[in-house]
């Protein structure tokens, strides 16, 4: 989620606040002003914190979905995803677990032959 208006004012309406209340009690700004900053991307860092607080919402809620965008271009760009690597992982320790199985079979095994 990015911090556009209609986010942040659905978030202040489901705690039952009406905006043109909160806004200027809160945000110390006009609903206009607050709407305005919204719409040019200009809203202020510590004008978000102070919604944030009112609300009790970490600010991280408002780039959630950002960060898994983040994410999955960093994981395109640098590789496998981290379950991709995982998997693989497994994969090879379980590998070396039959290796370690096998060897031991056949060190028993020699250790038969030679008795």
């Amino acid at each position: 989620m990015t911090p556009t208006y209609e986010n942040i004012k659905d978030e202040i309406e489901k705690r039952n606040y009406r905006l043109k209340y909160f806004i200027p009690e809160f945000a110390k700004m006009g609903e206009k002003g607050f709407m305005l900053s919204c719409k040019n991307e200009t809203l202020k860092v510590v004008t978000l914190q102070l919604i944030s607080n009112a609300l009790k919402i970490p600010m991280a809620y408002w780039f959630r979905e950002e960060d898994k965008l983040i994410v999955a271009e960093t994981e395109l760009t640098y590789g496998d995803n981290s379950a991709t690597i995982i998997k693989e992982l497994r994969a090879l320790l379980q590998e070396s677990l039959d290796d370690k199985r096998r060897m031991k079979i056949e060190i028993d095994e020699l250790r038969k032959a030679k008795e």
